[in-house]
């Protein structure tokens, strides 16, 4: 989802993201979840997107996916 839309962001150089998206979302679209990865990796932000044959929900898969990734970032 892209909460605003024909903004320009700020240098997300120092921004880590992480994207936890469902293939089979009934609510945000496919499309529409690249568009805000393409969005913040074009302002720079280190952004990391898993995807899961979830729909709109937080799954085991994710959790633990995510779990792994805000590790990496503590070391």
């Amino acid at each position: 989802m892209i909460p605003r839309q024909n903004i320009n962001l700020p240098d997300l150089t120092q921004v880590n993201i992480f994207v936890g998206a469902g293939k089979n979302d009934p609510l945000v679209p496919k499309e529409e979840t690249k568009k805000l990865i393409q969005l913040l990796t074009n302002a720079n932000a280190k952004v990391v997107t898993i995807w899961t044959n979830t729909g709109h929900k937080l799954s085991h898969t994710k959790i633990i996916e995510m779990k792994s990734w805000y590790k990496k970032l503590r070391i």
